[in-house]
């Protein structure tokens, strides 16, 4: 019997992923199974999730795990059988092909549910993670709309009144533009997959009227004079006592660690212009470098970006060694902490839609800076500083400039500043 034992990718986030790792025939074999789960629910000695009754997703979760296990000893029995040693690579490939296998079912068994071809879809391609976890939402969208409605949703269900009444549901929960749009982005990509495999010919989800939704979101960017604080920012014991509710001396050294490591991993994203996937990685630069060069894992594209005073300044004080990467999560709640101690707390006015309704909300702006705030801030004051926009947007990502100015945030009156020094009006 072949022994599968499944691990938590990253147990210190609150969510994370489980990967599974087999020692057979003198090699280790490890793969990723897609399985998303509350780490604090994981229990390692049992290799599955605990049971609580606020956490609804434990059966599926192990009911899951239980699969991968099946699967995995029927694939090693397969090369036993025909007296092979499979190399990883040989072993992956046969992973994705008995998955494919599930997905291609003989038409009597075939899936004809959204949500049960969606699990098996998301645990067959390649993705990037995050993108496997935007997946996995709208499956558990998908159940608990299921759920309220008291049916199973079909392929051939997936039309313009699907598309109302699954909207009025998510509305009617206080949902955003945004959140529904991406909901419905990616109930278009399992619908397109099943279609592909021929496992159904309803073009519902085509029409004009199922159409993803979105807005443009208020949001913020800080200035290079609040990035300057930021940097300058004094954290010590006394500040982080200040916003910390545990006093003992080695939650307060930790804390010291993990703000500082934080506010130099924003800096470098708000000086260079990268996403958080690539900032938040980036490794193996020195203070006696001229550029910055990175392959951006989004798009696979090289950039190469002058260094800036502020990141060399870190990169001398921590002696060229960057902090290790924490979870988007870890280091946004942070940034809060930081940008407060920094004295960012002026009342931002943010406008959204919220439940089908435009909502205007008055926030301290130190709750609004996010990962995204560094790149975000560095594509708007490189835009700012007089930076032409087709160089900005040759390592921001953006294919056009409309895109691009709806990125940056500036208002009326840092337009009307940019006017009045043109030479237009002098």
């Amino acid at each position: 019997m072949i022994d599968v034992k499944f691990y938590l990718n990253n147990s210190k986030s609150e969510y994370t992923t489980i990967y599974a790792i087999v020692h057979e025939f003198g090699k280790r074999y490890k793969w990723a199974t897609g399985i998303r789960i509350k780490s604090d629910m994981w229990n390692q000695a049992k290799m599955m999730c605990r049971y609580r009754a606020d956490y609804t997703d434990a059966s599926l979760i192990n009911d899951r795990i239980e699969a991968w296990r099946n699967l995995t000893e029927e694939v090693f029995a397969d090369f036993m059988r025909q007296l092979i040693i499979p190399s990883r690579h040989s072993f992956r490939a046969a992973m994705k092909e008995r998955l494919q296998d599930l997905i291609h079912q003989e038409p009597d068994k075939k899936i004809t549910e959204l949500v049960a071809f969606a699990k098996v879809f998301k645990d067959s391609v390649t993705r990037a993670d995050r993108t496997l976890v935007r997946y996995q939402t709208t499956i558990m969208m998908l159940e608990k709309f299921e759920k309220h409605s008291k049916r199973k949703i079909h392929f051939e269900d997936v039309d313009i009144n699907f598309y109302e009444s699954f909207r009025k549901w998510m509305y009617g929960n206080k949902a955003s533009v945004n959140y529904f749009g991406d909901m419905i982005k990616n109930i278009k990509v399992f619908m397109n997959e099943a279609a592909d495999r021929g496992l159904h010919n309803n073009a519902g989800h085509r029409t004009k009227k199922f159409k993803v939704v979105s807005e443009e979101t208020d949001s913020i960017y800080l200035s290079v004079a609040k990035l300057k604080t930021l940097h300058a920012l004094k954290i010590d014991s006394k500040a982080v006592l200040s916003t910390s509710k545990d006093k003992r001396a080695p939650s307060i050294e930790r804390r010291l660690i993990s703000l500082t490591d934080c506010r130099d991993r924003f800096l470098i994203g708000a000086f260079t212009g990268l996403r958080y996937s690539d900032f938040i990685l980036l490794d193996g630069i020195k203070s006696t470098d001229e550029y910055i060069s990175n392959r951006a894992i989004k798009t696979g594209n090289r950039t190469k970006i002058p260094m800036h005073p502020i990141i060399r300044e870190i990169l001398i004080r921590r002696e060229n060694k960057l902090p290790a990467p924490v979870s988007n999560q870890k280091m946004n709640s942070a940034l809060h902490i930081l940008c407060q101690m920094a004295g960012f707390t002026d009342v931002v006015e943010i406008t959204r839609t919220e439940g089908g309704r435009l909502k205007t909300f008055r926030i301290p702006e130190y709750k609004l800076v996010t990962t995204h705030t560094a790149r975000r801030s560095a594509c708007t004051n490189m835009y700012l500083a007089g930076i032409p926009i087709k160089t900005i947007m040759s390592f921001s990502g953006h294919k056009t400039i409309t895109s691009f100015m709806k990125y940056i945030k500036m208002d009326v009156a840092e337009d009307a500043i940019r006017m009045k020094e043109h030479p237009f009006f002098q």
